[in-house]
């Protein structure tokens, strides 16, 4: 199927990751995080990691809370402005066991500027579990990592990942190919 981008650009979808290998994913990752915790906290990236992190809390079989953080890098644009917008958490997580759910990272200049933030309120710990690495960094990420599936260096959209706001409802990992 051909669609069209804001500025009428066309492009296709292909399939890049079963819905089944995302959910083996997700169940792989609440297992690591419920055996490595008692208590934590979620900070769940909106909108990109809304579905992936409902996801993981279903799955995990310990004590959680969890809250949603706005983040935004990239508006209506095809890559990142540089321009880290953050909001704010309703939940206090000072001393708190504190993990950022992200749906992609890729240089992690996102998660840095997240990780800074967070860092501030003063959590006992922090961590980060993402559900697609690009690994292509600028940015080290210097806290504990639960990740599990790395993609190349595409445009992905799909299971609350979009692109310009669409695709968000795909059930699988698709990336999107331009057409010239």
């Amino acid at each position: 199927m051909l669609f069209k981008n804001n500025q009428g650009k066309p492009y296709s979808l292909e399939k890049m990751i079963s819905g089944e290998k995302i959910e083996q994913s997700i169940n792989a990752l609440a297992k690591e995080i419920s055996q490595n915790y008692k208590l934590v906290h979620l900070v769940i990236i909106s909108k990109g990691a809304n579905r992936f992190g409902l996801n993981l809390i279903m799955q995990i079989t310990t004590n959680l809370t969890f809250d949603l953080l706005s983040v935004s890098s990239y508006g209506k644009k095809d890559t990142s402005s540089g321009k880290i917008k953050i909001g704010n958490l309703k939940l206090n997580i000072h001393n708190k066991n504190v993990i950022i759910v992200e749906d992609i990272i890729d240089t992690g200049l996102t998660i840095a500027a997240i990780t800074s933030y967070l860092r501030n309120q003063k959590p006992a710990n922090l961590a980060v579990c993402v559900l697609l690495d690009k690994n292509k960094r600028k940015e080290e990420i210097k806290i504990r990592q639960f990740n599990n599936l790395k993609i190349p260096d595409r445009f992905v959209v799909g299971w609350g990942i979009d692109y310009q706001e669409r695709h968000r409802e795909l059930n699988e990992i698709c990336c999107i190919k331009f057409s010239n």
